[in-house]
């Protein structure tokens, strides 16, 4: 339970959080008082939000929106470290600057964090708790994740801490194109998506997406484009093992066109995940998603 910027266990004072390194060892029955093995993973803790249906990691008091379907990062600063990871950014890009992203999005935003910085660390993400760690290395951590296996570590030694256990399905992803795609089956149909964290709402290219129910119209919009509206059908979607009816659009051209041109049918939105916990492990190829 976190109480005012600390981590609280059953057994143990609250730690701060800017005081305890956190780690994530493998699976296993350590001692209570056991040394911290060559195998733990140092994670850092950012503060992450979802406001107006867009996720943003907190980095020194600033919102810097996260977007896994933009390649590349944006801000006005030159450069930001997170994590301990010197990110160099670009002012501007397809035709937008923070100022536009700021009015798109509803809020004040510091820039833009594309795959250049999130297709090189490892990150789990938890809406919920308002927290995100991020890791350099997820050897370990990749098998240890889903099963809960968080352990804290303080004063050289491991203690439990406060377990956030899930069940998550591993996806494989391509980054062949910058930015992640996976296998999936939509309407019964098997297709290639786009996973893009900077769209809320999820798409589908396919003209079988009017056979399924109608939802309202929804409002978006797109760097490239500016806003549009789309009609949205309700459409079963299964990921590996993960199935579920969601939410879809349809692209306006020429943005259709150059999804379908890259391979994909559609986008796979931030809505679909609601505030569920979500492993971006790009560096090996995965993103761990909650059981439906």
């Amino acid at each position: 339970m976190r109480e005012g910027g600390s981590l609280r266990t059953d057994k143990y004072p609250l730690i701060p959080i800017r005081d305890a390194p956190q780690v994530c060892p493998a699976i296993g029955n350590e001692p209570r008082n056991a040394t911290l093995r060559k195998d733990v993973v140092v994670m850092h803790e950012l503060e992450c939000r979802v406001e107006n249906r867009h996720l943003f990691f907190i980095v020194d008091g600033d919102r810097w929106l996260v977007d896994t379907g933009s390649p590349i990062s944006i801000g006005n600063t030159g450069s930001i470290v997170i994590a301990g990871e010197r990110l160099a950014l670009t002012s501007e890009a397809f035709s937008m600057n923070t100022e536009d992203l700021s009015r798109n999005v509803g809020v004040d935003i510091a820039g833009l964090l594309g795959m250049d910085f999130l297709g090189r660390l490892y990150f789990r993400i938890d809406p919920a708790h308002g927290t995100v760690g991020i890791s350099a290395d997820g050897s370990e951590w990749n098998r240890s994740l889903a099963h809960g296996a968080f352990h804290w570590a303080t004063g050289g030694k491991e203690i439990e801490g406060n377990t956030s256990r899930w069940s998550a399905h591993s996806v494989d992803v391509d980054l062949t194109i910058g930015i992640p795609t996976f296998s999936a089956t939509v309407g019964r149909e098997t297709t290639v998506l786009i996973f893009d964290t900077g769209a809320p709402l999820s798409y589908w290219q396919s003209p079988r997406r009017v056979l399924f129910p109608e939802e309202p119209d929804y409002d978006d919009f797109h760097p490239t484009l500016g806003r549009f509206t789309t009609t949205v059908h309700r459409v079963p979607v299964q990921i590996g093992q993960w199935e579920k009816d969601i939410e879809l659009g349809r692209l306006p051209e020429p943005l259709g066109s150059r999804i379908e041109w890259s391979g994909a049918s559609g986008i796979l939105g931030l809505d679909t995940l609601g505030d569920q916990p979500l492993g971006l492990f790009f560096p090996d190829n995965q993103l761990l998603i909650p059981e439906s």
